[in-house]
């Protein structure tokens, strides 16, 4: 009787929290905090509100989701500590259409080098190139919001385990040509550590004198898992434009800058990093070239993003950079003043 005494009364004795294993914890986490969807990087920081891509593409005549990107089921929203971004939810299974890309594994990326003229994979066999499935965008959750951040002020250790979920098990996106010291302005390096999944926009416009700042490389690059390029070239309207034409330049300038961007990446990714590269536009073959130099494995995907950014309907039928050749107005007017009659 009085062992059973004693067992009756230790059973009303609540465990704690972290008597729990930490694989359990996780569970709980993930029933609680956002993972596997997409926060861009703007200017108010934060893991509760609509992203600069969900506005911009939500509006009337910019739906450019693909099928299969319709038949994910949606998630609920997101929230934060009040440090990070954006709201774009990611896929529900991706992990079976892109092979173990969120896991980081090497061996899933596929070979080595990027694709030859006609898009495809530069072994000359037709591939298909995988599907990220992505879940329909939903509007954030107040009432979560309040919950993760309750939670965050628990403790510091709550604190803590909640913050490697939130940075570790999302992707984090930036406009890299046109945000990219908003990287470091809102992230501390601690933060920058736990990032896990990165995903690089790289649109046709580059900044004069880009710079790839190789501090914030060097914090953010060794601990990653995966690292998407969502690239789109600088196209040009024809094939030889006069010196005096903007387009040029402009051209030069998104090349180096691009250039300059793989050849740091190349540098300083860690072999276990699965790197995942989008390429659209009517013209992608430069950047199909550059990507052929890097000797890190990587495995052509096709992402919500890049569907939405290179206006994609359905398959993407790209040729060649020539059959794209209109020709180009500026080259026009000065050649009426080179060339006057």
């Amino acid at each position: 009787m009085e062992c059973q005494a004693t067992t009756s009364t230790e059973a009303k004795i609540p465990t704690g929290f972290f008597h729990l294993p930490l694989e359990i914890r996780l569970q709980i986490y993930h029933l609680i905090l956002p993972t596997r969807n997409v926060f861009d990087i703007v200017e108010k920081p934060t893991f509760l509100g609509c992203s600069y891509w969900y506005d911009f593409f939500s509006q009337e005549g910019w739906d450019y989701a693909s099928e299969a990107d319709s038949e994910a089921d949606s998630t609920d929203g997101h929230e934060d500590d009040g440090e990070i971004s954006g709201e774009e939810d990611m896929w529900n299974q991706a992990d079976e259409q892109v092979g173990d890309v969120g896991g980081g594994d090497s061996n899933s990326a596929g070979g080595g080098g990027s694709a030859d003229e006609d898009g495809e994979a530069s072994n000359g066999d037709q591939q298909e190139i995988a599907v990220d499935i992505w879940p329909e965008e939903t509007n954030p959750s107040l009432e979560r919001m309040g919950v993760i951040r309750s939670l965050l002020l628990t403790s510091r250790r709550f604190r803590e385990e909640a913050l490697d979920v939130l940075y570790g098990e999302n992707i984090f996106c930036i406009d890299l040509f046109e945000n990219f010291d908003l990287l470091e302005q809102c992230f501390c390096a601690p933060k920058m550590e736990r990032i896990r999944h990165l995903m690089l926009v790289i649109r046709p416009r580059a900044p004069r004198g880009f710079n790839m700042e190789a501090d914030v490389w060097d914090t953010i690059l060794p601990n990653l898992k995966t690292l998407r390029l969502v690239v789109m070239q600088h196209a040009l309207s024809r094939y030889e434009h006069f010196r005096e034409c903007d387009a040029t330049s402009m051209r030069k300038r998104w090349v180096a800058a691009f250039a300059s961007m793989l050849e740091c990446v190349g540098s300083k990714l860690p072999a276990s990093v699965a790197l995942l590269t989008d390429i659209g536009g009517h013209q992608r073959q430069q950047t199909l070239s550059l990507l052929e130099w890097m000797s890190h494995p990587q495995q052509r995907i096709r992402t919500k993003m890049g569907d939405r950014i290179f206006k994609r309907r359905g398959e993407d039928n790209y040729c060649s950079d020539y059959e794209q050749y209109v020709g180009c107005a500026q080259c026009f007017n000065i050649g009426e003043i080179v060339n006057p009659p």
